[in-house]
């Protein structure tokens, strides 16, 4: 067998939900697969209107083609981008059975059911390649009843690869590895999930639903029978385990139904079926009103009633019910008055919040005592069970669950010494791993300087020690950098003289569980910081510029960290890193901060300000040294600008960047513009006669309708970010990546030039098109009057002002024009009221 044969293309058997969903986070990847189903032989009424019958290979391949196609209409989007979907071929286990010979990878995706998946193992088994990996992706069967069936030599080749829904989105990828799973195809699985499909891979043990269903449902179950005991609402369950525990917002019933009942009880049913030694297994029997549901078929969200239900009220307007489980009838919600939420509105800080929900002695003091305490206990209960330690249960939660902490991770929150003498004098009995945590210091995680810790429990000797958590080679964590060394404040004794300390921790997953460093030459920590920003060393002489405002909103203190950073890295650095690890790169300027100028007429101050932050974005794209700017999550308005102004990008895969400031009544003038104008330039060869319009039409369509990408990959399209700009599928690679592409910019000889000062523009023949399809749209009620003033505005700096067509301007006079274009909409009250809407709703004002 061929082991170092590298993964890529790939096969999956099934195109349910599931398995479509797989099959287009490959496609993601670049990896093209094959999506295959049953061999459907009679055309039903979808297919004869669509002239589809006997014969036509579209009939044979209906299963797989469906699925495809819901896939593409998934909301949130499976794709990256639509192109994406012709790396995805469809087709049946029949016909194409043979053509699996020529994949490296086959990942098996049908109903959860044993011996249906034995009899595709069987049947496909003499197509698979010797070379080839074969897993399933089941949520909990066990890796020993599925591989049974197997040829011996397949059965090394056989393993476990549980994706959570939905895969683009869910970071998690649980590995199971059966009883004879040869070691280095799961290292090479935990290597190609970690590093080309972007996952958190987490290593799980055989066991009943692995790791993060396991205590994922117990936490759930225990909720549904907290509920009934103590006669909660659902509404009032939800409310307090979602965003104010640090959970999603889908908190338990949403979740549940999101997730489908028929799903969540084959889980509990098979955790029931195949647990008969657990102290918690009469929970993993529904209660009395669950069964019910089943039976009325409220399934959740696929069956459009389960825990809650959508309901058009008298008005007209559509209101959301809840299940009132005595009744069984869905009712309104009303409101959820319970003081300790109110209370925990005001801690920012999950911790903090964490705390003051143990401690409050009313409804919601109580309900989360009880079932956090129990969920905790549950969860320690099962080292080494499920897992040989607690750093992989607690990813497995944050990764698969969407919870901001893992249970052992909140256990320290809320003080586990005395939590633990809480649960005693509740007659709770605390499990092995808790009293060797309580005997050697009271903490299940920890730091040595730079390096996280975790208590590594040996259940053989009932005892354990902190060891440093296991990460893979590609992660860098500013959390930990920042720890290496003492903050400085100057530029003094860092960079190209660099001293040597002991090296930042990374955080990731390798398989073999080592630890690793990404940092070659070692960190200092924090060279310079302020209010507003951190500058971090990477190492290797490349700095970082980590914002932490507010949603990382671009106001006077980051335009100074901006500047200032710039300054130190060009005096003896390699290069600049501009990244953070909020959940969002930044929403863009600080609106709050304008609007007060404007209101208080300080057109100067406005002027000022907006001035300031062209100037840094071309100190950005104009500083000696590399600047590669690493965005994620939302990358608005300014946030986009900055980025715009990166000599190359490193971007997230789930970044949604975009210039939405017409939304906020002003067209983009921190360089957004001007970049556009700029890049539209250089995409044709000088000496070539080609029209500009084409391209600057879709520019200012792309910023006019304030377009946001919905990936990295999407942004290309758009054309926020260039094709040499580089997607990470791993969000937590991405600031490493950013650091390699700094090296690699300044190993190559970095130049980044002088501004440009013969740009060509289109001139006054684009602009009169442009107007008059602005006239044709107010005049068809497409976009109110106030559109087409910004509209209007937005062309004239597009295309370059009213000058004759082919004329060449400089960076300057482009920056100039926005600068007072956006001046002249800051004294339009219409403006104003935009303003003053987006931060009260979040949303834009049609005026």
């Amino acid at each position: 067998m061929t082991k170092e044969k590298p993964i890529g293309s790939a096969a999956v058997l099934g195109a349910g939900v599931m398995g479509a969903a797989i099959a287009a986070h490959l496609a993601n990847a670049g990896i093209p697969c094959l999506l295959l189903d049953m061999k459907s032989t009679e055309p039903d009424e979808q297919d004869a209107k669509q002239g589809i019958g006997p014969g036509d290979p579209r009939l044979a391949n209906r299963f797989a083609i469906r699925g495809l196609e819901r896939a593409l209409k998934a909301k949130p989007a499976s794709f990256f981008s639509p192109r994406l979907r012709s790396l995805v071929r469809p087709g049946n286990f029949e016909d194409d059975a043979a053509q699996l010979a020529n994949v490296d990878w086959i990942v098996e995706a049908v109903v959860e059911n044993l011996d249906i998946k034995r009899s595709l193992y069987e049947k496909i088994a003499p197509h698979v390649a010797e070379h080839a990996i074969l897993s399933s992706n089941t949520s909990g069967l066990s890796v020993q009843s599925l591989s049974d069936c197997l040829p011996e030599a397949l059965r090394s080749r056989f393993l476990v690869t549980h994706f959570f829904n939905p895969p683009r989105y869910l970071h998690l990828l649980e590995l199971v590895p059966g009883p004879l799973t040869d070691p280095v195809v799961y290292s090479r699985m935990a290597e190609f999930g970690e590093n080309v499909l972007g996952k958190g891979v987490v290593h799980a043990k055989d066991t009943p639903n692995f790791i993060a269903n396991r205590i994922g449902t117990f936490g759930l179950l225990h909720a549904v029978k907290l509920m009934v005991e103590k006669k909660y609402t659902i509404a009032e369950v939800d409310r307090l385990t979602g965003k104010a525990i640090g959970r999603p917002k889908s908190a338990t019933f949403r979740t549940a139904d999101l997730v489908g009942l028929d799903t969540l009880l084959h889980v509990s049913k098979n955790m029931y079926d195949s647990l008969p030694d657990d102290p918690a297994r009469d929970l993993f029997v529904p209660p009395t009103f669950v069964q019910g549901m089943l039976e009325k078929k409220w399934l959740g969200e696929k069956t459009g009633a389960g825990f809650y239900k959508k309901s058009k009220g008298a008005d007209g307007k559509t209101e959301i019910l809840m299940l009132d489980p005595d009744s069984m009838e869905h009712v309104p919600q009303g409101k959820v008055a319970i003081p300790s939420l109110e209370i925990g509105k005001n801690l920012e800080d999950l911790g903090d919040r964490l705390v003051s929900f143990m401690k409050a002695k009313d409804r919601g003091g109580e309900f989360l005592w009880e079932n956090l305490s129990q969920t905790l206990l549950y969860a320690a209960g099962q080292i080494p069970e499920i897992s040989d330690d607690i750093v992989n249960v607690d990813r497995a939660l944050r990764w698969g669950f969407g919870w901001e902490m893992g249970p052992f991770e909140m256990w320290d929150a809320i003080g586990v010494e005395a939590s633990c003498r809480r649960m005693e004098k509740e007659g709770a009995e605390l499990p092995p791993l808790v009293k060797a945590v309580l005997a050697n210091g009271g903490r299940f995680y920890g730091r040595d300087g730079a390096t996280p810790l975790y208590f590594d429990f040996d259940s053989a000797s009932g005892s354990g020690s902190m060891k440093p958590v296991p990460y893979g080679p590609k992660v860098l964590r500013l959390e930990d950098l920042k720890a290496a060394g003492s903050p400085g404040t100057t530029a003094g004794g860092g960079g190209r003289s660099g001293a040597v300390s002991s090296g930042a921790g990374t955080s990731g997953g390798s398989a073999d569980g080592s630890t690793a460093s990404s940092v070659g030459k070692a960190s200092r920590g924090v060279v310079w910081e302020s209010a507003d920003a951190s500058l971090v060393d990477l190492g290797d002489d490349v700095a970082c510029l980590e914002f932490h405002t507010k949603m990382n909103t671009i106001g006077p203190g980051l335009i100074e960290a901006i500047e200032k950073s710039v300054a130190i890295v060009e005096e003896s650095w390699r290069g600049l890193v501009i990244a953070n690890e909020a959940d969002n790169f930044s929403v863009g300027a600080n609106l709050l901060l304008i609007l007060n100028e404007i209101d208080d007429e300080n057109y100067d101050d406005v002027d000022w300000m907006v001035r300031r932050f062209q100037n840094v974005n071309q100190r950005i794209r104009y500083s000696s040294r590399p600047v590669v700017v690493a965005p994620h999550g939302l990358t608005l308005g300014g946030g986009c600008e900055v980025t715009l102004a990166a000599n190359r990008v490193v971007a997230d895969a789930e970044t949604y960047i975009g210039l939405v400031e017409l939304g906020a009544g002003v067209i983009p003038a921190g360089g957004g513009c001007k970049e556009w104008v700029r890049r539209v330039h250089l995409s044709v060869p000088e000496g070539v006669d080609v029209d500009l319009f084409p391209f600057l039409r879709r520019a200012f369509e792309t910023v006019g309708m304030a377009k946001v990408a919905t990936s990295g990959v999407e942004a290309k399209d758009l054309g926020y970010l260039a094709q040499d700009d580089v997607v990470a599928l791993n969000r937590d690679h991405r600031i490493y990546e950013a650091k390699q592409n700094v090296l690699a910019l300044d190993i190559a000889g970095f130049d980044a030039g002088r501004p440009l000062e013969d740009i060509r523009v289109v001139g006054e023949p684009g602009l009169a098109k442009i107007r008059a399809g602005l006239h044709n749209m107010r005049a068809s009620g497409y976009i109110t009057e106030y559109d087409h003033v910004l509209g209007d505005k937005l062309a004239w700096v597009l295309c370059g002002g009213e000058v004759s067509a082919g004329s060449r301007v400089s960076e300057q006079y482009l920056l100039d024009l926005e600068r007072e274009a956006f001046l002249a909409l800051c004294e339009d009250n219409r403006t104003l009221a935009r303003m003053e809407n987006i931060l009260k709703t979040g949303k834009p004002l049609r005026n």
